[in-house]
């Protein structure tokens, strides 16, 4: 059966339109209730002569022959990342076939018939990853080119146990796996696979389907404050330099672990309150912490102000603290916002109150 062939006007009327006068173009529209045009905004609109259009254009004018191949791609990646050498099968009108992923992730089926295909990925220590989406369901149409999507996990896993320098378990520390840099100067990324847990009550902690790859382990690395703990890097460093790489492989869990952290002293009591411009305590402001600073950190406890304006918080006496208080506005209009200006807590001994005031909004409410 051919596909229907729709002749539409189209006008541009909106200034500055990437569609130029002279150009020809392939446009992935859906057609509105007014009958009008609407290019889709994850669609494959684009000059014809395009390298991404133009073979496109040339399957749908092969399809409208009727002289296109029916056929299926199944995409396999962890991580969204794309996976090679896994074995693929398709169970459908043609039976069930088999195929392989390229380094593209991709395994190709060509010269299929249509119908309802089901696609399943194999390979030794890879698991299906049920909290990722996958597509294994496809229904094939005559002359298209469809994709499934498996998303799968390795079962290695990386363990330890986080110590204070006195010896004693550390619990409730996030902790983050992070891929390795290639060299001593390039950044951690985040682009790369990376992992994040926490340790229980004993100090232990687990990174369940860990990639296979080289791995940063540390507290607070990837320079977003996530921890009470300025940044700390297995198996006991205060900086990268210092830092030991974890080597994980498929089938070879890193079970043993020992990371001890640098000394950043003890946890002190950190109380901190909020008034508006005339004094008057503030419930209910969110008490920001742990912004990019050297050494910064983030508090622990319960950072909202209760009845009385002010949080008791928790920080190490070794460590930074930058904080400022955040009042979000009832509804969706931000120029009600209201902050304090940012204030520094020291590394110090002795317990610490601070009290923060908030600005008035940018705009007054109505």
């Amino acid at each position: 059966m051919g596909i229907p062939r729709l002749t539409k006007e189209v006008v541009v009327t909106a200034e500055g339109s990437w569609l130029l006068k002279g150009s020809a173009y392939l446009i992935d529209a859906s057609e509105g209730d007014d009958k009008q045009l609407y290019p889709n905004i994850c669609g494959a609109s684009g000059e014809t002569t395009s390298e991404y259009t133009a073979p496109v254009l040339d399957f749908l004018r092969q399809r409208a022959k009727g002289k296109a191949k029916t056929s299926l791609t199944v995409y396999v990646s962890d991580q969204h990342q794309p996976l090679s050498d896994f074995e693929v099968k398709i169970n459908g009108p043609n039976g069930t076939l088999k195929g392989r992923t390229g380094a593209d992730g991709l395994a190709r089926f060509d010269d299929i018939k249509p119908g309802s295909y089901h696609a399943t990925v194999a390979r030794v220590h890879y698991r299906a990853d049920t909290e990722s989406s996958s597509i294994p369901d496809l229904a094939v149409l005559a002359g298209s080119c469809p994709s499934a999507q498996i998303a799968v996990k390795p079962d290695p896993v990386v363990a330890g146990v986080v110590l204070h320098t006195s010896g004693v378990p550390v619990p409730g520390l996030p902790l983050e796996l992070i891929s390795a840099p290639e060299g001593p100067i390039e950044k951690i990324s985040l682009n790369r696979p990376f992992f994040l847990t926490k340790t229980d009550a004993q100090g232990h902690f687990d990174f369940e389907s860990v990639s296979p790859g080289r791995y940063l382990l540390g507290t607070n690395i990837i320079g977003q404050a996530t921890s009470p703990t300025p940044p700390a890097f297995y198996p006991g460093s205060r900086t990268r330099d210092a830092a030991a790489s974890i080597e994980v492989r498929l089938g070879e869990p890193v079970d043993k672990l020992l990371f001890t952290l640098p000394d950043f002293g003890r946890l002190r009591e950190i109380r901190v309150c909020v008034v508006d411009q005339d004094g008057k305590a503030t419930p209910g402001v969110d008490i920001a912490s742990g912004l990019p600073l050297q050494n910064g950190a983030k508090l622990v406890g319960e950072l909202t102000t209760d009845e009385t304006g002010c949080v008791r918080a928790h920080g190490y006496t070794i460590a930074t603290y930058l904080i400022h208080a955040i009042l979000q506005p009832p509804g969706t209009d931000f120029l009600q916002l209201r902050l304090s200006d940012e204030t520094i807590i020291e590394p110090g001994e002795d317990p610490v109150r601070k009290v923060l005031v908030l600005k008035p909004p940018l705009r007054p409410a109505r």
